[in-house]
């Protein structure tokens, strides 16, 4: 990886060590974030029809640029309708 500098290796990361109140804080932040989303994504079953739709188009179509994939998939105006009837026939 030569020329691509400090940035995109382990490189000079002593630098950016935090003091351990300030990890501990971040690890707090952290898990605190996670239980949020998962408490979240609990709460709105629709994201997981959305997401099984996504990765089983994904998955068959195999697009060489997923970004614009994934843009053009949750940009549809027709996924909530098709989420819902995707999630009242699994119900």
């Amino acid at each position: 990886m030569a020329g691509l500098g400090p940035q995109s290796t382990h490189e000079g990361l002593g630098a950016l060590k935090l003091d351990p109140s300030k990890q501990a804080t971040l690890n707090i932040l952290k898990r605190d974030t996670r239980i949020n989303n998962e408490l979240y994504f609990r709460a709105h079953p629709e994201l997981r029809v959305a997401m099984k739709a996504f990765t089983t188009e994904l998955l068959a179509e195999k697009p060489d640029d997923v970004r614009a994939f994934a843009q053009r998939f949750f940009s549809d105006p027709k996924l909530a309708a098709n989420c819902r009837v995707e999630q009242a026939a699994t119900a």
